[in-house]
């Protein structure tokens, strides 16, 4: 879900919920399910510098971590660690959709 993304950044930095994101929320039709792969700010900072391709704080990674987690919408996500292997990430990913009726 986008939106939720757009407003978790919104948190993080500080910035009111705004006018235009709760309008699609209440405008959109809901989603059926919404899943949240998460990866620990720790290891999501190890696997940038990793890549060494761009370059991201660990405080901004808990940050938004942070401002996911303090959304209202957030206890309706289902979140699934992506801390595995993609093969297991997708097991799991496959297990909560079909456990939802999908």
């Amino acid at each position: 879900m986008l939106i939720a993304k757009g407003l978790a950044l919104r948190e993080m930095h500080g910035l009111p919920r705004g006018r235009f994101l709760p309008f699609l929320i209440r405008t959109l039709p809901q989603p059926d399910h919404i899943i949240h792969l998460y990866v620990e700010p720790r290891e999501a900072h190890a696997r940038v510098l990793a890549r060494g391709t761009e370059a991201e704080r660990l405080e901004d990674l808990e940050s938004l971590r942070d401002a996911y987690q303090s959304l209202p919408e957030f206890p309706c996500f289902t979140s699934i660690p992506a801390d595995g292997p993609p093969s297991e990430v997708l097991a799991r990913v496959q297990t909560a959709i079909s456990g939802a009726g999908g």
